[in-house]
């Protein structure tokens, strides 16, 4: 499923179902730090591109950042500077699929490139984990020998917590409390998560209501969108707005995903 994924903790959580590990390929990586803190890491990561493309054999450039804004800002920079010498493509979750799909493409140049208080997701600029870092390593090693600049000192990779937060404890779970419902889950409060998520997120997504949900409620959970927009789509037929709760819905979910 993952190559970060804590197999022993799923193993005794399906009560010692069958593990098996598929063993990928894998070639030698090298891997390098930086000898002090970066305080810009988005200049420091554009600049080890170039000096990458200055340096080092042919071959291509993956870089990690933290967010599509980050991206874009990269892929116009270092195009900037370099010009026609490479070819930067962005690469993120809201890209569609055919774009993501370029960077595989060929190239004639050697280098490419939830609040529960308040409701609101966002995104913080956070440290990764010691098995997301190993896991991005392994990427330069895939089809020959490669390298990874690690933009942090090796102490600091030794401070990094060891594996990553699992995503219900940090996503707001409306939709997943429905589906849940849905699925005719009653008592959510002691249901038995693998990690179970901070009470008062838990507690948000269900309101005050924790009975079964109704034939709305059931609609609603089809949707990948929040509770709230979900509501907004369905009921607006009623009101003649459809086409005005549409654009506010779009509008939103755009900005939320750019933040994303």
């Amino acid at each position: 499923m993952s190559a970060t994924l804590e197999t022993d903790k799923f193993h005794k959580y399906f009560s010692g179902s069958p593990l098996i590990k598929v063993p990928g390929r894998l070639h030698p990586v090298e891997i390098l730090y930086t000898l002090e803190p970066e305080m810009d890491y988005l200049e420091a990561a554009i600049n080890t591109v170039i000096q990458i493309h200055k340096c080092e054999p042919p071959g291509d450039v993956l870089v990690f950042l933290t967010g599509e804004e980050e991206i874009e800002e990269a892929c116009r920079s270092i195009t900037c500077k370099l010009g026609d010498q490479v070819t930067a493509m962005p690469s993120y979750a809201t890209l569609p699929s055919a774009l993501q799909h370029k960077i595989f493409d060929p190239t004639t140049d050697p280098t490419k490139i939830y609040d529960p208080i308040t409701r609101v997701e966002s995104l913080l600029v956070s440290p990764i984990s010691q098995a997301s870092a190993n896991q991005r390593a392994g990427r330069a090693g895939r089809t020959r020998p490669g390298k990874c600049f690690r933009l942090y000192t090796e102490k600091s990779f030794n401070e990094l917590k060891t594996q990553t937060y699992p995503e219900i404890l940090r996503s707001n779970l409306a939709n997943t409390v429905l589906t849940l419902k849905k699925l005719r889950v009653d008592d959510l409060i002691r249901f038995d998560f693998m990690d179970p998520p901070a009470p008062d997120t838990l507690a948000r997504a269900l309101g005050d209501d924790e009975a079964n949900p109704t034939k709305t409620g059931e609609k609603m959970s089809e949707f990948p969108l929040d509770p709230q927009m979900t509501k907004m789509l369905i009921v607006s037929p009623e009101y003649n707005c459809s086409n005005e709760i549409l654009s506010i819905c779009a509008m939103l979910w755009k900005n939320l995903r750019n933040k994303l």
